[in-house]
């Protein structure tokens, strides 16, 4: 097993959380109370963020550097910066809400270190390490969700949205390990093996038989781990359009399970392009204009309606004004002719009647019937009256009973039909004598 040894530090959970929870108050702090001055650029906001950011998927590209830590390969004699290394990857979206929105995307990424020795014999060391090579590929796949904390019905910039997330993911690693290590050996005897003879002097002494062997090994290994891990994410993004969003995503991923291969902590800056699959701001006034256009159509056809039915309402009024100018000349006329010639009296005849009485009398009947038969097919008009000897309600209905006696003695004519009108008026004419004590027919 080899050794673990952390290449560079995780900053502690504790300074972690206070860093969150300051970003946190800021946005809090910063989220001011709205005024009523303000309410319809916010209703326009709220209208922009529930088109893009709500019931929406998309897509995006990433790329940027990645880095490691807490592997167990060695740093030995190799830069800090070879830690670092490209990535890219791609994603999809669905945005729940303005505020929250779930995903899942794949990231590559690769890992690489270089170990040069600068001391190749050791005596005390026969195998020495002289170059290693260590190179793996990094394939990520996670689901996560994220929470936007800048409030989307307070903020004035529609097009800015911090978010922060986090989830679950699994990492399948696949790599190569090339080492070359050197042996020597080294022996002293009086047999020289074949091949390999050298004469050595120490100490200007006579010279002994010296034999060293020394032999270079390659050893290439392939290596693999796979590994779970939980991501924090922290994203800031920025509405180029409607359709196109440009961010930066910084992620740290903490493994869960880790083996002595996989890296305790791995790193990502990356550089985002999203596209959001809504409608772009030109179909959108399209669509506005294309409705406000259907709406004036509307509205002049209406007007035009309005306008035919007017011209047709005065076209009857003109012609209701020239019917009553003429019948208006024509009754001006009449009465002209009516002011040249003296009025004769309406023709009538009057039915007497006893005092206190409503029964007609013989010699009344006989008058009354042969005043009809000089008018027949003519327009009756009848009037009951009553003397002022007797009280209102009294001559009221006393004059009522003769309207009714002489409409009898009418009927028996058999002209009721052509009766216009009947009046009973009491006492209203205030004529105190037998005068009163009648009903007038009325011939029109």
């Amino acid at each position: 097993m080899r050794p673990t040894k952390r290449l560079f530090g995780l900053p502690r959970g504790a300074s972690l959380t206070r860093v969150c929870f300051a970003a946190l108050m800021v946005a809090f702090v910063s989220a001011g109370p709205v005024s009523a001055q303000e309410q319809e650029k916010q209703e326009q906001q709220k209208s922009y963020n529930e088109q893009v950011r709500k019931n929406t998927w998309s897509i995006y590209a990433q790329g940027g550097v990645s880095g490691a830590s807490g592997l167990w390969y060695p740093n030995i004699s190799a830069s800090m910066f070879h830690n670092v290394a490209p990535a890219v990857g791609l994603g999809v979206d669905y945005n729940i809400c303005p505020r929250v929105r779930v995903g899942v995307d794949y990231l590559f990424s690769r890992y690489t270190r270089q170990q040069r020795f600068l001391t190749v014999m050791d005596r005390e060391d026969p195998t020495h390490l002289l170059y290693s090579d260590y190179k793996v590929n990094y394939h990520n796949a996670e689901a996560t969700g994220q929470f936007s904390f800048l409030n989307p019905k307070r903020k004035k910039a529609t097009w800015l949205n911090l978010y922060l997330g986090t989830g679950v993911g699994f990492m399948f690693a696949r790599g190569n390990e090339y080492d070359i290590t050197a042996s020597t050996t080294v022996t002293n005897n009086n047999e020289v093996p074949k091949n390999v003879t050298t004469e050595v002097v120490v100490n200007n002494t006579t010279p002994s038989n010296t034999t060293i062997d020394a032999k270079l090994n390659g050893k290439n290994v392939a290596t693999k781990f796979n590994q779970f891990y939980v991501p924090a994410i922290f994203t800031i993004e920025a509405d180029v359009t409607r359709q196109f969003t440009v961010g930066l995503k910084g992620q740290a991923n903490f493994a869960i399970a880790r083996n002595d291969l996989a890296p305790k902590y791995t790193y990502y800056g990356l550089l985002t392009l999203r596209y959001n699959f809504v409608e772009s701001s030109a179909s959108l006034r399209a669509k506005d204009f294309a409705r406000k256009l259907d709406d004036a159509n509307g509205r002049i056809n209406g007007l035009q309606n309005d306008l035919a039915a007017q011209k047709a309402l005065a076209e009857r009024n003109a012609n209701e004004v020239a019917n009553l100018k003429g019948q208006l000349a024509n009754l001006q006329n009449d009465l002209d002719e009516c002011n040249k010639k003296p009025v004769a009296p309406p023709v009538h005849h009057i039915v007497r009647f006893d005092k206190a009485s409503h029964v007609v009398g013989k010699h009344e009947d006989e008058w009354l019937r042969a005043f009809l038969r000089r008018y027949p097919g003519k327009t009756l008009s009848l009037t009951a009256e009553a003397s002022l000897e007797g009280e209102t309600v009294y001559n009221q209905l006393l004059s009522e009973r003769r309207l009714m006696s002489v409409l009898d003695i009418i009927t028996d004519e058999g002209i009721s039909a052509e009766v216009e009108q009947q009046t009973a008026i009491g006492a209203d004419n205030k004529i105190d004598s037998p005068e009163g004590r009648r009903v007038i027919v009325y011939v029109k």
